[in-house]
């Protein structure tokens, strides 16, 4: 799947994790649509298949559990298998390309400062905590703006120096 193509920045966006530590794989931009219209029909949850001819479904919110996976994960979202049973979890994918095009300015990155950059705002919590732990503790507000303005600051220099490539 291209993630660069009009279809797939045109709308919400989807992937499933393959497996407990595998990566990401992303759905089709017709499985998106399929997806983002039953989810915006019936926000709190439910079912939908992936397609009349494969034995697969993916379930949100409060549906969102399985045989195998009887507790909802943090996404609340995961893909069924309906033959075998086997879950999968499922994400909204982060709007990456947008977010890094406005905090570049229309500027050029390396590829090595876009995976990087790319990565950076990946792993950024975008769920508000429960309740700060102390009052010293950042919110999730903090951290992400922490982590722009960095990305902003690398992004105006040419190269970066091997302590700031370990540190970022």
């Amino acid at each position: 799947v291209d993630d660069a193509s009009p279809d797939r920045r045109a709308g919400k966006a989807y992937s499933h994790r393959a497996g407990p530590a595998g990566a990401w794989e992303h759905y089709t931009p017709a499985q998106c649509a399929t997806i983002a219209l039953a989810v915006s029909e019936s926000p709190r949850g439910g079912a939908c298949p992936l397609s009349p001819h494969l034995p697969f479904e993916v379930r949100w919110g409060d549906a969102a559990t399985s045989d195998k996976l009887a507790r909802s994960p943090s996404t609340r979202m995961i893909q069924v298998n309906t033959r075998s049973g086997n879950t999968r979890v499922v994400r909204e994918d982060p709007a990456v390309s947008d977010e890094l095009a406005a905090l570049l300015g229309g500027k050029t990155m390396t590829p090595r400062r876009a995976a990087r950059a790319k990565t950076l705002l990946e792993t950024s919590p975008t769920r508000p905590a429960p309740e700060p732990t102390s009052p010293a503790s950042p919110s999730n507000d903090a951290y992400r703006e922490k982590r722009r303005l960095e990305l902003a600051r690398l992004s105006k220099k040419k190269s970066l120096s091997a302590a700031e490539t370990r540190r970022v």
